[in-house]
């Protein structure tokens, strides 16, 4: 894999709604890079300078999530609507400002980062 630029995109997240994600990562070649064995993090923060940790999503099955696989789409994130809301984790603890979303392959000590942004959150 070659370096790659993250690309940064506003989301804009409803407290209380669910939210998803459905991404293709793909070689030079065309060809979806197979994900299933990385581990994928989406962070939030309260802001892009303010880098307090609000929430973290990662791999699972159930809930909110994120599913890495080797087809289209080989990255899915999933916010379920009862962890949007603003209170105690899993809650977000304050309104989320920012997010990163990194890849981590299982063989490597490197993180590709690639999505960031600014959230617009409304309740």
């Amino acid at each position: 894999m070659t370096m790659i630029l993250p690309v940064k995109r506003t989301l804009r997240v409803f407290g209380t709604d669910s939210f998803e994600l459905s991404l293709g990562w793909k070689d030079v070649d065309g060809n979806y890079y197979d994900l299933t064995t990385y581990t994928g993090f989406m962070r939030f923060y309260v802001s892009k300078t303010d880098r307090t940790l609000l929430k973290t999503i990662t791999n699972g099955v159930t809930g909110s999530r994120i599913v890495l696989a080797a087809t289209f789409p080989n990255i899915y994130v999933r916010v379920i609507d009862t962890e949007t809301q603003i209170g105690s984790l899993p809650d977000f603890v304050s309104a989320p400002g920012y997010y990163v979303l990194d890849l981590a392959p299982a063989d490597a000590e490197l993180t590709y980062r690639l999505m960031e942004g600014n959230i617009n959150y409304e309740l």
